[in-house]
């Protein structure tokens, strides 16, 4: 399958990205008018802007360990069901859905 015949490159991807540098392009213009202009107080808005930012009170309930093996215990046949679903499902998309030809492209 050719990259730009994929809908979701053509019809997302592409446009993100080209938003992207168009953005970028104009942040680097202003950039550069701002340095030429007025260069002290532009280094002053840069370094007001050059700080640190932690992010390890928002990330720390993520980092917490956490013991699942007594739910597991608790409902294996509720478990073995969430895998049984989850399987049937991906065969499904790859079997029924999903054309030869797509998946050797």
């Amino acid at each position: 399958m050719p990259m730009m015949n994929n809908y979701f490159v053509a019809h997302v991807v592409v446009p993100s990205v080209l938003v992207f540098v168009l953005i970028i392009g104009v942040v680097g213009i202003l950039l550069g008018l701002g340095l030429i202009s007025r260069n002290e107080a532009l280094l002053r808005l840069l370094d007001r802007l050059n700080h640190w930012t932690s992010m390890r009170t928002a990330l720390k309930p993520l980092e917490i360990p956490r013991d699942i093996e007594q739910g597991a215990r608790r409902h294996p046949r509720g478990l073995g069901i969430a895998v049984l679903v989850g399987a049937a499902f991906s065969l499904y998309f790859l079997l029924v859905r999903v054309s030869a030809s797509d998946l050797t492209a």
